[in-house]
Parts: structure tokens; C-alpha cells; sequence
């Protein structure tokens, strides 16, 4: 599947993923973004099939387009968690896992979708994927008394994706990292794991 994180913080929200995807033991594609913004105060991770993912996203992403316009004001994060909980169980359940960062008037929030509809309200961390167990060993042992900020959160949510890409063969290739911040633009970025081949200063005898 793929190794997913959310992280929150006082200054905002950290979602991070790797960027591979796979097909069965064949990595299919070494360049994929598993983050989806919804609109300028809102995005989802993607964990499990691909095409109901995406899917899954519009569906959000032309809800929200559609109740900003009828009524003219957008939906609430809780009204958004509510919506992305719902769709799911209308819909018999899914075939993944999702993150959901939201952000309003009274800050931002973290939820986790499951694929069964279960919505949980999340105030430190959550994990989703094949990688999980790696990265929540890393988030489980961080000091979270040096985490203030989103500086601090990325750098954890990096260290986190990278050593699931060690042990789980659907994660690797790279990061995409969105943040949301309390207050300002919301930005994505991506990141390529290093290529270069270095030799090791001691031989085994």
C-alpha cells in the first residue's frame, strides 16, 4: 500500500507520504503524490486502491465546491469530517485508509477515515499504510516536547516515511509532504531520495 502521516501541532498540521506505488511486487510508478488538497483549507492522504482514492477525493473536493456555492459559506472542518464519514459508509466502505487535515475559524484539526467509515479525531499523530509500524516506532519514541512547531513536525514526518521505506516494500522513492498552517497558504512539496551509490569504508572478511 504506502505509508501515510499526520502531525499536529501548535502552529498548524504536517500530512507527509512516500511515493511509491506498486502492483503487487512490481513497483508501478516512483513519481506518485498521495496527498489530495480539497481547497485552500483542506486535504487527504490516499492509502489503498488508487482509482477508489481518487475517486473518493473528488467526491469531497466537488461537495465542498457545491455547498461554498449554495449557501455561501464552505463547510466546517467538522461538517468536512462528517461528509468524508459519510460518503464512505453510504458507499458499502472502501478499499483504504485516509488522513483528513482541516482548518477553520477555530484552527485546524486532524482526523483519521478509515475505510469502513469510522471517523476518529486525532490530537497528536495518526499513521495509516502498509509502513505503519516503522513510522509510529519513530513518532512513538520522538521527543514531543521539542516538537513546537511545523520546522520541528516536518523533520519528524520525514524521519518517519524513511524508515518505512526500510522495511515495507510498497513504501519508498521519495516524499510529499503538504502543510497547513493555522493561518496563511497551505503548500506541498516533494522530495527524491538520493540515488548515489557510495562505497562501504570497511570490508567483511
Amino acid at each position: 500500500m504506502t505509508t501515510t502521516v499526520g502531525i499536529k501541532t501548535p502552529e498548524g498540521i504536517i500530512l507527509a507520504t512516500d511515493r511509491r506505488a506498486t502492483m503487487g511486487y512490481y513497483v508501478a510508478d516512483k513519481d506518485v503524490v498521495k496527498i489530495e488538497p480539497l481547497d485552500d483549507d483542506s486535504a487527504i492522504t490516499i492509502a489503498g486502491s488508487v482509482a477508489q482514492a481518487q475517486a473518493y477525493a473528488h467526491l469531497l473536493r466537488l461537495n465542498l465546491e457545491l455547498f461554498r456555492t449554495r449557501r455561501g459559506w464552505p463547510l466546517s472542518p467538522a461538517e468536512l469530517a462528517k461528509l468524508a464519514s459519510y460518503s464512505i459508509q453510504r458507499s458499502g466502505g472502501v478499499y483504504g485508509q485516509f488522513i483528513l487535515a482541516t482548518r477553520g475559524a477555530d484552527g485546524t484539526h486532524l482526523w483519521d477515515v478509515g475505510g469502513d467509515g469510522s471517523l476518529i479525531t486525532k490530537k497528536d499523530f495518526t499513521v495509516t499504510g502498509s509502513g505503519t509500524g516503522p513510522a509510529v516506532g519513530v513518532l512513538e519514541s520522538a521527543e514531543w516536547s521539542k516538537i513546537k512547531g511545523l520546522k520541528d513536525a516536518t523533520e519528524l514526518a520525514k524521519r518517519a516515511v524513511r524508515a518505512s521505506t526500510q522495511r515495507d516494500v510498497a513504501s519508498g522513492n521519495g516524499f510529499v509532504v503538504y502543510t497547513l498552517p493555522n493561518s496563511g497558504p497551505s503548500k506541498l512539496q516533494t522530495f527524491t531520495f538520493s540515488t548515489e551509490v557510495t562505497e562501504d569504508t570497511e570490508v567483511a572478511k
